[in-house]
């Protein structure tokens, strides 16, 4: 009975697996002529497999959205010398990272497998004779020429969820800045998750206005402001303070019926030799599509902890 249930369970998700998304093509490939001479050139591909054929994938570089890689598709990175990780992630991640040298080429096949809800992706760096051999039948994608550092924003079916969030929004003024010790604010995220999805597939971006740096910068800002205001010791020392921002995730996670548009934010607070970490985090289930509306408590109810937790966490190290 337990071997016929799994039967059931895969045959469905065989199916989707195998749908034709119906993805455009473009023109067929053609190796590039005139990349930039101090870049090294990757070419990320899929060749057609007949498991997940119908189902694309967002493929990273250094947590950065590139683009989406369907099958028989592929897309061309120029590259800045040194290591240089691609990844993916559906339901799992996968990840190669290439020691790129300008003026080389080299060649990434992605290829998905069977999972629970959606395809797992996976990524391989190949020898030239076989990705030149393999990347013949692919057409390039959408945006398919990138260079680094100019990345395309990239949309799923949907548009961009656009959250716009002021500091009246927590409850705090604004900043006054010249009476704050120097602030440096770092984004030290390796995986930059922001956006919305349906059973792990991507169907749009979730872009935070203004961005999360500087609505972190704000946040702890004013908070700090408000510390060295009741700390005339701390305000005469004028101590250096540093935020490393270790996560700061939007993200749809999604059953059949509901959506939680969900925010979870973790950061390290530093003054001299002492740190502290801090953590927000923010829910709010939705039955639709879950908008820019229904992010935005969710998202101020975990910048909300944050700032509550930052303003405890100075008060400590400002002492």
């Amino acid at each position: 009975m337990q071997s016929l249930s799994r039967s059931i369970v895969a045959i469905p998700l065989l199916f989707l697996l195998c749908l034709d998304a119906g993805a455009k093509s473009g023109p067929k490939f053609e190796p590039e002529q005139s990349p930039p001479a101090d870049h090294g050139v990757v070419y990320v591909y899929r060749d057609f497999n007949l498991i997940g054929g119908g189902a694309s994938y967002m493929v990273q570089v250094n947590g950065v959205p590139a683009a989406y890689l369907p099958s028989h598709g592929y897309f061309v990175y120029f590259a800045k010398p040194g290591e240089v990780e691609f990844s993916a992630r559906t339901e799992a991640k996968t990840s190669v990272t290439l020691d790129v040298e300008a003026g080389k080429t080299y060649f990434i096949k992605g290829t998905i497998g069977v999972g629970v809800f959606v395809g797992h992706p996976h990524l391989v760096a190949v020898p030239n004779d076989i990705g030149e051999a393999e990347i013949a039948g692919c057409t390039l994608v959408a945006d398919g020429r990138i260079t680094m550092g100019q990345e395309p924003k990239h949309k799923g079916p949907f548009d961009d969820a656009v959250v716009e969030i002021a500091l009246t929004d927590l409850g705090m003024a604004p900043v006054d800045t010249a009476t704050l010790p120097p602030l440096e604010v770092i984004d030290k995220r390796t995986d930059v998750r922001m956006e919305r999805t349906a059973l792990g597939k991507t169907m749009g971006a979730v872009v935070m206005k203004p961005g999360e740096v500087e609505l972190v910068r704000a946040v702890i800002g004013a908070k700090l402001q408000q510390v060295m205001a009741s700390i005339p010791a701390a305000a005469e020392g004028a101590t250096p303070v540093a935020c490393e921002i270790v996560q700061f995730d939007v993200t749809t996670p999604s059953t059949a019926l509901y959506w939680d548009a969900t925010t979870d934010i973790a950061l390290t607070l530093r003054v001299g030799d002492g740190e502290r970490a801090v953590k927000g985090h923010g829910v709010k289930r939705t039955y639709a599509n879950p908008s820019a509306k229904v992010i935005k408590p969710a998202a101020v109810a975990a910048l909300k902890q944050v700032a509550d937790a930052s303003e405890a966490a100075l008060r400590e190290l400002l002492q």
